[in-house]
């Protein structure tokens, strides 16, 4: 048996409170190595800072450090934050590992950065360090440093198992008794599944987590049970595709049915895999948010994107579940390659038409193992004669929260012409709906529930549970 710390890596800078969840991701890598029957703590390095770690006295034969994992929290900058919580790490692990979308991604360049670190691990981490606890120094998915040599092989794992099949029903896929629930806001979250049944050119979802694979109903119900039973009123599910699977969905329902809980729920879902009998069963058992990308308003941009529904889809499934009393969040980028003004203009007027809850604006930014990026390093590579530029891609790139990415406009799309575009459309909606340009604006529901009625259009993260009733 190994003796692990598992710590979620703080963000830069520090994650604003008012928005901040517990990291369900992190907690569930940690989860996976108790039930694996090994010595297991959790620091959450981005809520407290590296001075938590002072409070593991005991030295560890692991150390875990997980940035970006599957919640998209941290931003760009955080990998330039890193040096501190890697050295506090070192003082008190023997071997300290970083684990997520950037170890997978950039292992070089991240070895080469920080010294300290002594390896990254590619891809699902969980497998891979089963077999780290058990003292294996040559693991498939994942590169070391070689006594001090900066050599490394990168070599991608192949597609793991189901790690929901090595669960029991009854649970926890994630234990809160790891973490204390309030140093967080008032929306516990889960994640049921990983991978993506769909390939948009902007994500990385389904070359980092291959194949969607899903927990069972039954442990769904199990992990919403235990977290109502510990006070929770509202649960979110922050699966990439919730609904990837409609049968899952449709039976969790029933057992939902059958064992009704007094608590509310959200979840991300893609508009091709809902339908109306599917929104009025999740409605009829608590559900009350829905998260959609839709990132434009134009059918034949989207589809280039990757995203192939219609507007008459994306129009008739937000309006009904609107009917069944679930808000709905609609997601847009405001630049992407080729966009003009005229074509954010496009997208800003469905998303008027839409009528959403809430309107969060994004900018695009080259995720590593996303087509777009992988598109990039290929056009990069032919300009310069097939030097290889992949290590020379800033590091910012790796973070979906970018302000003002200039790296792909083109057609007189400039910064100031976007900030132009926002500005007028965030005038065009002012009566409807409330801007947020600044996660500090959460300040203010820390006290109060927000209405099933407040609208927000936002250009930043968003804070869960509010108008959920």
């Amino acid at each position: 048996m190994a003796s692990v710390l598992v710590a979620n890596a703080p963000n830069y800078p520090r994650t604003e409170l008012s928005i901040l969840i517990e990291p369900v991701d992190v907690l569930a890598i940690a989860t996976w190595l108790r039930h694996h029957g090994h010595e297991t703590v959790f620091a959450d390095l981005d809520r407290h800072g590296v001075e938590e770690l002072r409070k593991h006295q005991k030295r560890v034969d692991l150390a875990v450090l997980v940035l970006d994992y599957l919640i998209p929290l941290h931003t760009g900058a955080a990998l330039d934050a890193l040096d501190s919580a890697i050295a506090a790490l070192a003082e008190v692990a023997d071997v300290v590992m970083l684990a997520g979308r950037p170890a997978s991604y950039r292992p070089s360049d991240l070895l080469a950065r920080y010294p300290l670190l002594d390896g990254c691990i590619l891809g699902e981490a969980e497998w891979p360090l089963l077999e780290l606890c058990q003292g294996a120094r040559s693991v498939p998915a994942v590169v070391f440093r070689h006594e001090g040599e900066q050599t490394f092989a990168m070599r991608r794992p192949k597609v793991p198992s189901n790690v929901y099949d090595q669960l029991p029903d009854d649970g926890p896929i994630s234990d809160r008794r790891l973490c204390r629930t309030g140093d967080y806001i008032d929306v516990r979250s889960i994640i049921s599944s990983r991978g993506c049944g769909s390939v948009c050119r902007f994500c990385s979802t389904v070359d980092y987590w291959g194949p969607w694979r899903g927990a069972s109903p039954a442990l769904m119900l199990a992990e919403m049970r235990r977290l109502s039973e510990a006070g929770a009123g509202k649960i979110i599910f922050l699966d990439d595709s919730f609904a990837n699977d409609r049968r899952r969905v449709i039976e969790f329902c029933e057992l939902l049915r059958r064992n009704p809980l007094p608590c509310v729920w959200g979840c991300l879902s893609r508009v091709e895999d809902l339908t109306a009998p599917m929104l009025t069963d999740m409605a009829e058992v608590g559900c009350r948010w829905i998260h959609f990308g839709i990132e434009h308003g134009n059918h034949g941009v989207r589809a280039r994107l990757g995203k192939h529904f219609t507007d008459d889809l994306a129009a008739s499934v937000i309006a009904f579940a609107i009917s069944r009393g679930i808000r709905v969040r609609t997601s847009w980028l405001v630049d992407a390659p080729g966009w003009s003004a005229d074509s954010l203009e496009e997208t800003f007027r469905f998303a008027e038409t839409l009528s959403s809850h809430e309107i969060k604006l994004h900018f695009l930014v080259t995720r590593p193992g996303s087509l777009l990026y992988r598109n990039r390093i290929r056009s990069s590579h032919q300009l310069n004669n097939g030097a290889a530029l992949a290590g020379s891609l800033s590091m910012d790139e790796i973070s979906i929260h970018s302000r003002g990415s200039t790296q792909f406009r083109s057609g007189g799309l400039t910064n100031d012409r976007v900030g132009d575009a926002v500005h007028r459309f965030r005038q065009r909606m002012a009566d409807r709906y409330q801007w947020v340009d600044d996660v500090a604006f959460w300040r203010r529901f820390d006290s109060k529930e927000a209405s099933i009625n407040d609208r927000f259009l936002s250009t930043v993260i968003t804070r869960y549970g509010l108008g959920w009733h």
